[in-house]
């Protein structure tokens, strides 16, 4: 726990405007070490906000993405408890290891695993962290823009998804229509109010589902398609 903070302290004193992530690990192969898991999650939960990091919880994370065989499938044991109240310590079933073929057989986990830590460290904050200073009234796209994407006329998103997190509540699309690139297969799910619009031409979206579609409603239906 000391360790920890010096390295912490150390890293912000370096850099003030750093943001520092601690990560628990998770069951290892052999359940008998699984009851240390639960302290460990208690100290770091209270250390981490003093020392200025956001501490993830992950013990249990593989047994709930994955599922335990012959016990339980996944979604069906508690997911180990996120920020603020980290309830429950230990997610899973504290009584089996992490489920085989998601482990080396020691202590490692393999590669399926870590890619669950990677999707859930991202949800919980490194989303927030890299698109807090970005976004704003207007959030420019562009389809075939690659390079660091800011939302800007000079650095545009290049997908529909993360500009729409973006882009304030009652703010704007602006998605180039003069691109090299104008179409896109993502099916735009909108959750707050934003306008949609095109720049200097015509763009697509959802393009790959359109040969998907129901054939157009006849003539006698009183209904056509737009």
């Amino acid at each position: 726990q000391d360790d920890i903070g010096v390295v912490v302290s150390h890293v912000l004193s370096v850099r003030p405007d750093a943001h520092v992530a601690l990560c628990s690990y998770d069951y290892v192969a052999f359940a008998s070490f699984n009851w240390m898991q639960p302290v460990y999650v208690n100290i770091a939960k209270v250390t981490a906000p003093v020392q200025g990091a956001f501490f993830m919880n992950a013990i249990g994370w593989t047994q709930y993405s994955f599922g335990y065989p012959g016990e339980f499938a996944a979604g069906e044991v508690p997911a180990p408890g996120g920020f603020p109240d980290y309830d429950p310590a230990a997610g899973g079933d504290i009584t089996l290891p992490t489920p085989p073929g998601y482990h080396d057989g020691s202590i490692h986990l393999v590669a399926a695993s870590y890619q669950t830590y990677i999707e859930r460290a991202f949800s919980e904050c490194y989303r927030a962290w890299l698109l807090a200073d970005s976004g704003g009234a207007t959030v420019n796209v562009d389809f075939s823009f690659i390079g660091d994407e800011r939302g800007t006329p000079a650095e545009p998103m290049n997908d529909l998804t993360f500009a729409a997190e973006l882009v304030n509540a009652g703010g704007t699309l602006a998605i180039a229509g003069e691109a090299s690139k104008t179409t896109s297969i993502e099916a735009l799910t909108i959750d707050k109010a934003m306008t949609l619009t095109a720049v200097n031409g015509t763009v697509q979206i959802g393009v790959a589902a359109v040969a998907d579609e129901p054939p157009a409603a006849t003539t006698g239906s009183g209904f056509a398609r737009r």
